[in-house]
């Protein structure tokens, strides 16, 4: 039954601060969808994406950090182990995986705590010789994780559970500090490195490794 056309004159208020609530709740949502498909847009121009590569040419080895995304990765924790044991930093990483307790220093670089803009590469660690030829026969004990947010503090982790995998990247809450977090170079292993150095400046080998 159609309502009595007295009906509308009597709830025309009504009727009219309905279809204003309507109009009003369109009008929202409308403009929160917009403003989701900005920020979308903002995070791929900003989105970040680290690859770690092995480079092997003759006999020396390069571990490399590089960010193959558009954004900068801001590189907020890094995490290396040896036969699932955690390493402190690359001298007791290397020493662990070579089972040496003195060998060259290899090159190292920072990666944690950068900010790594797109297209930029970081070596982490450097051999060569008969050390880098024995890093690759026992590349399969030495994994690699670390953690990197964009500048919107999206945040993942690049995983590489040992470097004869394929490295995966994982999205993440955030990239919580480690108790006690792993460093390229411990300030007292540095100072170590740089007391093997002999009167001409040669180098005379690193320091003993010790128990992190």
């Amino acid at each position: 039954m159609a309502p009595h056309p007295g009906w509308f004159a009597r709830h025309r208020d009504l009727l009219a601060a309905s279809v204003s609530g309507l109009v009003g709740a369109l009008a929202l949502g409308t403009s929160t969808y917009n403003v989701y498909l900005q920020r979308q847009q903002v995070r791929a121009q900003v989105w970040p994406r680290l690859n770690l590569d092995t480079d092997w040419t003759d006999d020396v080895v390069t571990l490399q950090v590089q960010n193959r995304g558009v954004g900068p990765a801001q590189v907020k924790r890094v995490r290396v182990w040896v036969d699932g044991q955690p390493q402190v930093d690359w001298v007791a990483a290397i020493g662990a995986l070579l089972k040496l307790r003195r060998f060259t220093m290899p090159a190292i670089n920072e990666v944690e705590n950068e900010v790594m803009s797109p297209g930029q590469q970081i070596a982490p660690i450097k051999l060569s010789g008969a050390q880098a030829i024995e890093l690759l026969r026992q590349r399969r004990r030495l994994g690699f994780e670390a953690c990197y947010c964009s500048s919107l503090d999206d945040c993942w982790e690049l995983r590489v559970p040992d470097l004869a995998q394929t490295s995966t990247t994982v999205a993440v809450k955030d990239c919580a500090p480690d108790a006690r977090p792993f460093r390229s170079l411990e300030e007292t292993r540095f100072d170590q490195a740089l007391s093997t150095k002999t009167a001409n400046g040669e180098d005379a080998g690193a320091p003993a490794r010790t128990s992190p």
